[in-house]
């Protein structure tokens, strides 16, 4: 597939979609590829998708966990492919908030999806099975709507207005490299960083 959707599948082909490892690194498209994953799943077909939450956190942001301070919080937006792009946390909370407003959340597990042989900490991730609703989806923009109503929503904003300028001080000191080993400066790795933050904050 390529960066943005349509996938190359008619409507409703499958009954199954799984994506491990890929909204943990989606950082500003998430609506619509939950939207196109709707569009090609058949009546009452599922989804299961691994996300990165509680099990992931201190690796992830150097701080314990503290599901106030994530809704969807994107760590390392400037960060090269070759060193797994931007890393995207996620609230339980707030899968069942903005991803419910589309699906069905069947099941839900912070932690403890994959199997830990290697030794990485990928049983950390967690996993939730959505199922496709009958109608007429909602628009991108009622997915990526803040509810007013939840308090936790605004709290989890201002925790990553606050990372990303500690992230933008970091980023602006020190040098980054490009999957073909060019160098590229901090300095544009922290204005993609901004540029997406301004994007999802409007």
């Amino acid at each position: 597939n390529e960066e943005l959707p349509p996938l190359p599948f008619p409507d409703g082909k499958f009954d199954l979609v799984y994506a491990f490892s890929v909204f943990t690194h989606i950082s500003v498209h998430w609506a619509a590829w939950l939207l196109e994953l709707d569009r090609v799943l058949a009546p009452e077909g599922r989804i299961v998708a691994s996300f990165m939450s509680e099990g992931m956190c201190e690796p992830v942001t150097g701080e314990p966990w503290d599901e106030s301070n994530i809704g969807m919080n994107v760590y390392e937006e400037g960060q090269d492919w070759s060193l797994g792009g931007p890393m995207v946390m996620h609230s339980p909370w707030w899968i069942e908030e903005h991803w419910g407003r589309l699906f069905d959340v069947e099941r839900l597990v912070p932690s403890g999806f994959f199997d830990d042989r290697s030794g990485l900490g990928q049983d950390d991730h967690g996993a939730v099975t959505l199922v496709k609703r009958p109608g007429e989806p909602p628009p991108r923009e009622e997915l990526e709507r803040l509810d007013p109503a939840e308090s936790r929503e605004a709290t989890a904003l201002l925790h990553e207005v606050r990372r990303l300028r500690t992230e933008n001080a970091a980023l602006e000191s020190r040098p980054t490299v490009t999957a073909d080993g060019g160098p590229t400066s901090g300095r544009e790795a922290a204005r993609a960083l901004w540029a997406a933050a301004r994007r999802r904050l409007g």
